[in-house]
């Protein structure tokens, strides 16, 4: 893992490709890569206190999965290596892939593509200051 990725992030949006259309799906989250090349990430629907509150909850609240992360830099593709999973149980020893690549604010975009190369969701993230060198 190199030190360009290293670091927490905090989930700023989670776009989702529906048609021409990209929606912002209101998440908010973290993601952590260490040192040790192992990875995290969490993330929830911003309304979902909201809607369980008031028994409105319908469909999925969020995500969260754990494992090992390989850094294919000069792809700028990740393999996360997927140990556990509470939201996706079926990805649990599997790889789930995404393509990185950094805005011109240092911002963190992590692309899922479809099995044709098309990117069909953004989840952008913001590094932490002071994070990339702790781990």
């Amino acid at each position: 893992m190199t030190d360009t990725l290293k670091g927490d992030f905090d989930l700023i949006s989670f776009k989702v490709k529906k048609g021409d259309q990209w929606l912002d799906l209101g998440y908010e989250g973290c993601l952590r890569y260490d040192g040790a090349g192992n990875m995290s990430a969490q993330g929830m629907r911003r309304d979902l206190p909201a809607l369980t509150a008031n028994n409105q909850r319908k469909g999925p609240g969020g995500f969260a999965y754990w494992g090992t992360v390989t850094q294919f830099e000069s792809e700028q593709r990740v393999e996360h290596h997927v140990t556990g999973c509470t939201s996706h149980p079926e990805w649990v020893g599997g790889i789930q892939e995404r393509f990185y690549r950094f805005q011109e604010n240092g911002d963190l975009d992590l692309m899922v593509r479809d099995e044709t190369g098309q990117t069909t969701g953004i989840l952008t993230w913001r590094r932490r200051s002071g994070t990339q060198s702790e781990l």
